[in-house]
């Protein structure tokens, strides 16, 4: 059926780089290749990979760039029928790629938004001020320098601290580093400025009223808009853990699929309003205080969850082969709407830390009607080595959720 010559390289070779490389297997039955700035485990147990080539220095832009070139050329080897599509996992590497894309276009194929729309979205400043002018809910909230004292009146408490971008603060000179800072009063708020004055750090900060609610009052939506800049489809789904340790906050763990199709329209609406084009991913979180989603940030990626359209019958490998080599005309927007649970924890911990009963038994019910997925574990895809470390893995996170230093009863993730 497919003719065309095509390869891929993804821009990770952790978690992100293996659920693509799972994609990709299960719709062509092709092995892809990767990028990374380590070598990890998830892809190199793995028999789906052509090749995980390592640049150690890859943050660095100009070597970014090149190391992309040279990659894309030594794929294609002189075919100039074969085209490489690529596709950027992190904020870094998605900037890098739009700021580069004269050059880079000339070498790969990818789907990201323009420049301006990165400056738009990125920075939470804008963002906030794009969805709140269409409509959308966003939490309390100031933007302060963060190399300024801090003078203004915040009487929002619990608040927390955070990045008004997360470039430049992951890796801070700070003695006890967290990607978003919990202040019960005006004291800790004040001590947590002043430490981060500290640091680097250069940017605006986040200074936000605290949503109350564990891991179960976090959302998620990640969608896929066409190089025409019309959204595809749209999967909604209600956190149910996150990765327990501070500096992993943020990184969810299992997430159940959820159906809200007017809240999800007007994503759409938002994304399309905008000529988005390229993956996006949507944190959010459900205020008990008015029963409203706020927005908290959008990633313009693929999100560490974002393999669970899977299970709801889309391809994250079909959408952006069909747009960018088949250039398939628009569909209708699918809003998935399926039950299931996508999880990279053991059912153990699920039942065992997911405490609101309701939930339980739904997790229970999905489990009991193999409605569960772990985009992991892959019966085509099981050496020796890789069962080990999947085994091993599986261990370590019941140890790391009873011994998890977040509490999640009192905080959750809010970028």
């Amino acid at each position: 059926m497919y003719h065309h010559k095509f390869e891929i390289i993804v821009l990770a070779t952790d978690m992100f780089g293996y659920y693509w490389g799972r994609s990709f297997y299960e719709e062509y039955n092709k092995k892809i290749y990767t990028l990374g700035n380590f070598q990890s485990p998830y892809t190199k147990y793995s028999e789906l990979f052509k090749e995980n080539r390592i640049v150690e220095n890859l943050f660095d832009e100009d070597v970014f760039v090149d190391s992309i070139i040279q990659y894309a050329n030594d794929i294609k080897a002189g075919d100039t029928e074969t085209d490489v599509i690529l596709i950027p996992v992190n904020d870094h590497f998605v900037r890098y790629i739009i700021q580069n894309e004269t050059e880079l276009s000339k070498h790969c194929l990818f789907n990201l938004p323009n420049e301006q729309l990165l400056e738009n979205l990125m920075l939470k400043e804008n963002f906030y001020q794009l969805v709140s002018d269409h409509g959308l809910s966003i939490p309390e909230t100031i933007f302060h320098p963060a190399q300024k004292p801090f003078n203004e009146t915040f009487a929002s408490f619990p608040c927390i601290v955070k990045p008004s971008t997360s470039i430049g603060w992951k890796g801070l000179d700070f003695d006890e580093y967290e990607k978003v800072y919990h202040c019960d009063n005006e004291d800790e708020l004040k001590d947590t400025l002043k430490a981060i004055r500290k640091t680097s750090y250069d940017q605006k900060l986040i200074i936000q009223e605290f949503i109350e609610g564990d891991d179960t009052n976090l959302w998620d939506i990640v969608t896929y808009s066409n190089t025409e800049g019309n959204v595809q489809f749209i999967n909604m789904g209600q956190v149910l853990l996150q990765e327990p340790s501070k500096n992993m906050v943020g990184n969810y763990t299992a997430v159940m699929s959820r159906y809200n199709k007017p809240f999800m329209e007007k994503i759409v609406n938002l994304l399309n309003d905008l000529g988005y084009s390229g993956f996006a991913n949507f944190d959010m979180k459900l205020d008990p205080k008015d029963n409203q989603y706020k927005l908290f940030e959008v990633n313009l990626r693929t999100g560490r969850s974002s393999y669970s359209v899977e299970q709801m019958g889309e391809s994250l490998a079909r959408n952006i082969v069909e747009d960018l080599i088949y250039n398939k005309e628009n569909k209708e927007v699918h809003y998935m709407n399926k039950p299931n649970l996508f999880s990279y924890v053991p059912k153990y911990v699920l039942k065992k830390h997911v405490l609101d009963p309701a939930l339980k038994e739904e997790i229970k019910q999905l489990i009991k009607h193999k409605k569960i997925k772990n985009p992991l574990v892959y019966s085509k895809d099981r050496s020796v080595k890789r069962s080990g470390f999947l085994a091993l893995r599986s261990a370590k996170y019941i140890l790391k959720y009873q011994n998890g230093t977040w509490n999640r009863l009192k905080i959750s993730k809010e970028k």
